[in-house]
């Protein structure tokens, strides 16, 4: 259990990966966790990944988090391809998910983003068979592209979904 944690110098909330190599976060609740910076918030309040990173983020609940940027996972200029995978990302402040380039989103729940998207993903991110649901804005966000987008089930957010800017193949029709 990873709770009630405030990141500093603005980033990890709950857990920090920076050029930590082929970490695996498995089976965690990692909640309530913030980030406090020079701006007064951060990025990651739940897990935050810069640098040289290959991480497997499988079979989390990841809830209530809150930050600036990624209320629940902020991913950004890392190198390494990261994978999350059968997570429950719910109830977060801001974007649940945040993405930077080669990230695989599989088979997560992401859903009640307070302030954002479900998942905002950049060059080449896949997000595949996920369940979108109750985000605030749009329910998946692809930006600077190419992202792929499929057979995810998107329900009930806010500004609809998907939002393209830059460009995505479609790799299964999304619901």
């Amino acid at each position: 259990v990873i709770t009630d944690n405030v990141g500093s110098a603005a980033s990890g909330g709950g857990v920090a990966l920076f050029a930590a190599g082929y970490p695996v976060v498995t089976s965690n609740v990692i909640a309530r966790n913030s980030t406090d910076g020079g701006a007064g918030c951060g990025w990651g309040g739940g897990v935050a990944i810069a640098n040289f990173v290959e991480a497997k983020i499988v079979n989390n609940l990841i809830v209530h988090n809150s930050p600036c940027y990624g209320g629940a996972f902020y991913w950004y200029g890392s190198s390494g391809n990261t994978l999350l995978v059968n997570n429950t990302i719910a109830d977060n402040e801001t974007r649940n998910l945040q993405c930077g380039r080669r990230c695989l989103v599989q088979q997560n729940l992401i859903t009640t983003s307070e302030n954002g998207q479900g998942a905002l993903a950049s060059a080449g991110s896949m997000v595949l068979g996920n369940v979108v649901a109750a985000n605030t804005s749009y329910g998946l966000s692809c930006l600077s592209g190419p992202c792929s987008f499929g057979a995810n089930i998107l329900v009930g957010n806010n500004n609809g979904g998907p939002h393209v800017s830059g460009s995505f193949t479609e790799v299964s029709p999304n619901a």
